[in-house]
């Protein structure tokens, strides 16, 4: 991905952040909604036809790829 795709995405994730923050939510619901979203976006853009069939495959395999390294990242383990 490049620097700009990056940043965009960077950008939106924040906004999503920031409004559920404002909203109160638990740091559970917090969570549940990050992975509501991302799923949500990926199907949305399969639904409209922006995403092949392939394309949606490895959006998937790479946020699961992105979602471990976070956690070791942030806890040292992953379970």
């Amino acid at each position: 991905m490049d620097e700009r795709s990056r940043a965009r995405i960077d950008r939106a994730a924040d906004h999503v952040h920031d409004m559920a923050r404002r909203s109160g939510l638990t740091r559970t619901e917090l969570a549940e909604l990050a992975i509501a979203t991302a799923a949500g976006v990926l199907n949305r853009a399969w639904l409209e036809h922006e995403l092949t069939d392939d394309e949606m495959v490895a959006a998937i395999s790479d946020a699961q790829f992105e979602l471990r390294a976070i956690a070791v990242e942030r806890t040292g383990r992953l379970q």
